[in-house]
């Protein structure tokens, strides 16, 4: 097969750059809590102290469903598999504490457990094993395996019951996963019979966060309550051992960018927030850390959370309003660059859900990147391949194809 190189067209730099955060409401109100849409990346759930606010605009407009009475809206979480189904941990030491579930989307609510002082919550991703956590401060950790019908507690080797946080990974599979637990007096890890005193975090602190990686080593967790070991740590070990990254005081959640695993050239984004001193940004897996705080007029965070789905969606939750991160531009275009002629892509403008046209003369591997350089999609193409998957949301994107040895690169634009 005769080669031919032309060196003309693009080389692309990707790189993450800062951004600002923006505000999307509730100025001047204390934000607890959000919960995100599963699938849907412009629906999402907010809790402004006992009431709770639906958008189905990615949260420019708000709209309230149903206020709790004076119930502090502590923890919400949709269902990993039942879209209209979530969840809502409420009160702070009163008879109607508990977990409460709506099947509507969170238009109308009912008690499905009474839990004292719940504070976190999870459910494991569908698999072989779907079970569902609440970690309460003072009864310890709660368990289900079906949906909520019985419950029991699981404090087996927990020596503190005032459990503040709840994760868990499943680097084994979903039937091994493991699970972690934030209290008053550290971290505990449990995989099998009974829970375990993770080492490197001190025995005598609260852990306030706790996010992992989930098909991985990597975990996060932030420790907060005005003491010297205050800080960001990490756990390279499943969570068996820590390390402080940052000494940061007051810290008080943590959030790993939830795609990084699945696109290898996306960025191992770390956020963390502290209830004193805003947000801190990490972009290589913990080890340096700086602030991010333009635009953030409100300091004391109460919660950060990506969308699952998309990692250019984060919002911040504090004490004066809720915040959505954005990112700027992170792509840097120069000249020439080498690719081989037999790759193309022969229409550069096109709507959203429309294929994207290619002509290739071998296989290859096809990447693309949004205007952030973040990797979107990263798949394999046979010789025989005429066209891309479509781009579902609009903006400038970057394809990369490219065969091992010669590359191809091409800018694209997607409209409405």
């Amino acid at each position: 097969m005769r080669k031919v190189f032309l060196g003309l067209l693009l080389s692309v730099c990707f790189v993450l750059a800062l951004g600002q955060w923006q505000p999307v409401g509730f100025s001047g109100r204390d934000v607890e809590c959000m919960a995100h849409h599963p699938q849907d990346t412009s629906t999402m759930l907010v809790a402004v102290v006992d009431s709770l606010f639906h958008s189905s605009d990615g949260g420019y407009t708000w709209s309230l469903l149903i206020h709790f009475n004076g119930l502090p809206i502590n923890c919400m979480m949709y269902d990993p598999i039942y879209y209209d189904t979530v969840y809502a941990l409420l009160g702070d030491g009163t008879y109607s504490d508990g977990i409460y579930r709506s099947t509507d989307g969170g238009y109308t609510w009912a008690v499905l457990e009474w839990l004292y002082c719940p504070r976190d919550m999870l459910i494991t991703d569908p698999g072989p094993m779907r079970i569902m956590l609440v970690g309460c401060d003072g009864p310890g950790v709660y368990k289900t395996e079906d949906d909520g019908n019985i419950w029991i507690v699981w404090n087996a080797g927990l020596a503190d019951s005032h459990v503040h946080a709840v994760s868990y990974c499943a680097p084994f599979g979903d039937s091994l996963p493991i699970f972690f637990a934030g209290t008053s007096q550290g971290l505990f890890f449990r995989q099998f019979n009974s829970w375990t005193q993770a080492s490197g975090i001190p025995v005598n602190v609260r852990v306030s966060s706790i996010d992992n990686a989930r098909c991985t080593n990597l975990g996060f967790a932030t420790v907060g309550c005005g003491s010297w070991s205050d800080g960001i740590y990490r756990s390279t070990d499943f969570g068996q051992t820590w390390q402080v990254v940052d000494w940061w005081i007051y810290s008080s959640s943590v959030v790993i960018n939830p795609l990084w695993q699945n696109y290898p050239n996306d960025t191992c984004g770390i956020f963390a927030g502290d209830s004193t001193l805003g947000v801190k940004y990490s972009s290589d897996c913990g080890t340096t850390w700086q602030q991010v705080n333009s635009g953030l007029s409100n300091l004391y965070i109460n919660m950060l959370s990506y969308h699952p789905q998309d990692s250019m969606r984060l919002f911040a939750a504090t004490q004066g309003g809720l915040f959505r991160y954005d990112y700027q531009p992170g792509i840097v275009e120069h000249g020439a660059v080498g690719v081989k002629k037999g790759f193309s892509i022969s229409k550069n403008i096109l709507h959203t859900n429309e294929p994207i046209p290619i002509r290739i003369d071998t296989r290859c591997v096809v990447e693309i990147y949004d205007a952030t350089g973040r990797a979107v999609r990263r798949e394999r193409l046979s010789e025989e391949a005429t066209y891309i998957l479509p781009i579902e949301r609009t903006g400038i994107y970057y394809v990369l194809l490219s065969d091992g040895r010669n590359s191809y690169r091409e800018k694209i634009i997607v409209i409405e």
